[in-house]
């Protein structure tokens, strides 16, 4: 994927991507409907902050696919956010996203008090992200650890050194699994 930059943020690289932005761009138009699924103030944020370069139509056979997208992306955010609260609400208070992106759970979401979230990805990504979260001026709903790690490599040991206790279980939330 190639480098992309806009006049708003300066160089983003490939690590944010059309995918991360994508499906924030996604999770912001779903956020304006009335009968929304869910509500993610943020995502309109990192899709701004991106710039214009990344708002051109996913084409696949001439066609503009973001509507397809879009409906994928709320539905699938809202299917894990409902299993997340659910395991919440069963007593789990850590939850890990792997390959986090520009997820905002640890923004939006009803968690208890005392809840861990932990999101794991690339230091480029949490660059960016924190970036625009402090233009935002967002505060999380629960304790949140930002564990910046290369996937391909052993992520359970940053996990674990970032304070993850295996003893207490957790909500995983998974790129490979629940596709954040």
């Amino acid at each position: 994927m190639e480098q992309h930059t806009s006049s708003g943020s300066g160089e983003l690289t490939r690590a944010i991507g059309q995918t991360a932005i994508g499906v924030a761009r996604a999770r912001a138009v779903e956020s304006l409907r009335s009968d929304r699924l869910f509500d993610d103030r943020l995502a309109a944020g990192f899709v701004e902050a991106a710039g214009s370069d990344f708002d051109s139509p996913a084409l696949s056979s001439h066609m503009d696919v973001r509507p397809m997208r879009d409906a994928y992306v709320a539905i699938r955010t809202r299917f894990f956010d409902d299993a997340l609260l659910t395991a919440s609400n069963d007593g789990i208070r850590q939850v890990v996203i792997l390959g986090a992106g520009l997820d905002a759970r640890a923004f939006r979401m009803p968690w208890h008090a005392d809840t861990r979230a932990f999101e794991l990805d690339m230091a480029e990504v949490f660059e960016f992200k924190e970036r625009v979260l402090a233009a935002q001026g967002t505060t999380p709903r629960c304790e949140r650890i930002v564990v910046p790690v290369e996937l391909r490599d052993d992520w359970t040991t940053a996990l674990r050194s970032s304070g993850f206790r295996a003893d207490q279980g957790s909500g995983g939330s998974s790129k490979v699994f629940s596709c954040t």
